[in-house]
């Protein structure tokens, strides 16, 4: 499907050579799962600033838990796209490990 514009000498719509996209369930579960994960880990993110900036160590148990989030969210994004259908994307278990 391509974007569409008004013709003025056909007076009708004409198509374009850009691409209308439309986002369907697996982008809109994709984006919830990345804006969750963001959230968790910002929670933290002072943590690794302050290792960059002052080489203090971030807690091995805050190390590990920020690990576990972003594998979580790359299993969870693995999985949605290799849904097929409505309810297999529905059955998905989208949460995320607690500290």
């Amino acid at each position: 499907m391509y974007v569409k514009v008004y013709d003025p000498v056909t007076e009708s719509m004409a198509d374009t050579t850009k691409r209308l996209v439309t986002k369907g369930l697996k982008s809109q579960f994709i984006a919830q799962v990345k804006t969750t994960a963001g959230s968790i880990l910002a929670q933290t993110d002072w943590m690794i600033t302050r290792k960059v900036e002052r080489n203090i160590e971030v807690p091995a148990a805050v190390a590990s838990y920020r690990a576990s989030v972003v594998a979580k969210a790359d299993e969870l994004e693995t999985a949605i796209k290799a849904v097929t259908t409505v309810e297999e994307l529905a059955s998905l278990n989208l949460s995320f490990p607690q500290e």
